[in-house]
């Protein structure tokens, strides 16, 4: 159970706490703080162009679109085909509903 203090001890932990950020200043950077970042984040920026140069970025960026175009083309193709053998692919449908619930109907196994 918390101890619960009276008025007078609660104003002078109060006073305790705000008494020791007396004499505490901001704190003051180096001058050549912003140049040693500029500095730095260059470094960094060249490393990374050595790491994975623009033309390879630019080449899985090609394969990628690439690969989006086909997909799209062989999706638009193959909607098209459907479109035109509506009944044969309707017929095929048919048939194979008709095989599967025959060869189930004539199952003997006991699920």
């Amino acid at each position: 159970r918390p101890k619960i203090m009276d008025s007078e001890q609660l104003k002078q932990k109060i006073e305790q706490t705000l008494s020791a950020f007396d004499g505490i200043e901001r704190a003051v950077a180096p001058a050549d703080l912003y140049e040693k970042l500029q500095k730095r984040l260059e470094t960094q920026r060249k490393n990374v162009a050595r790491i994975v140069p623009m033309s390879v970025v630019w080449r899985v960026a090609a394969a990628f679109v690439g690969v989006v175009v086909l997909n799209a083309a062989a999706l638009f193709l193959y909607e098209n085909r459907q479109d035109t053998e509506g009944s044969k692919t309707a017929s095929k449908t048919i048939a194979a509903k008709a095989i599967a619930t025959n060869y189930f109907a004539n199952s003997t196994y006991n699920y």
